[in-house]
């Protein structure tokens, strides 16, 4: 059976009538990304969490596309399946370009595709994806396990590991957030974003508010009420 037949069969299904509680991709990625890096790992993660069935994945609508262009190809058909449906994993496993696909993934609207083996570009396409919620609390859990665990076996971080994650956090809200006086109200509102993105919740940070507030609050005198956009 070919990766078109099983995507049809997937989606003629008889509906299902009781899913599991479900988040969105961004949320998920959000809930992640503390533990992964940054957004992007997480993302990858996700993705092959859903490619190896352990995150359970359900799209709106599905179809495949041969249009050359991305852009094109994301059109949304007049014909397609209107009622939730599990992503098959065989949609997913062996798709060609696997990292390109998921940086190109539109994860706020939740809308994924994979490419296609064959001779001619073919697109798979799935429209507002949303996860399994238990799904991705699982993978939560298991990501703040290993990390109390690395954490436990080199004692403390040290302050340059510290400093190393303020950066990090700093660049995380410019790049992936809104890095302007109305998302970021005052220096106090800017310094607790950079504390919570930095360090895990519930635990003492190594580096406290006082600590990092004269570089924070330099930063964000110098770029936030400059106006300076990103």
């Amino acid at each position: 059976m070919s990766q078109e037949d099983q995507l049809i069969e997937a989606t003629e299904t008889p509906a299902v009538t009781l899913f599991p509680m479900f988040i969105t991709p961004f949320t998920a990625v959000k809930k992640l990304e503390h533990y992964c890096g940054g957004s992007f790992n997480a993302k990858l993660l996700i993705a092959d969490k859903i490619r190896d069935g352990e995150i359970r994945a359900y799209a709106k609508r599905a179809w495949i596309s041969k249009e050359p262009s991305l852009r094109l190809s994301r059109v949304l058909p007049t014909e397609g399946f209107e009622r939730k449906i599990l992503i098959p994993r065989s949609c997913l496993i062996g798709a060609e370009s696997w990292t390109e696909n998921v940086a190109n993934w539109k994860w706020r609207a939740g809308d994924f595709y994979s490419v296609l083996h064959g001779p001619s570009i073919r697109r798979q396409h799935f429209k507002s994806v949303r996860l399994a919620k238990d799904d991705v609390e699982q993978i939560v859990t298991q990501a703040e396990a290993a990390k109390h665990k690395k954490l436990s076996a080199r004692g403390r971080p040290t302050k340059l590991d510290a400093w190393n994650e303020v950066w990090r956090s700093v660049l995380r809200i410019v790049i992936e957030e809104e890095f302007s006086k109305s998302a970021l109200v005052d220096m106090q509102r800017f310094r607790a974003k950079v504390l919570e993105g930095a360090f895990e919740p519930g635990r003492d940070p190594p580096l406290d508010d006082e600590t990092v507030a004269p570089l924070l609050n330099s930063i964000y005198r110098e770029f936030v009420d400059r106006g300076v956009n990103y």
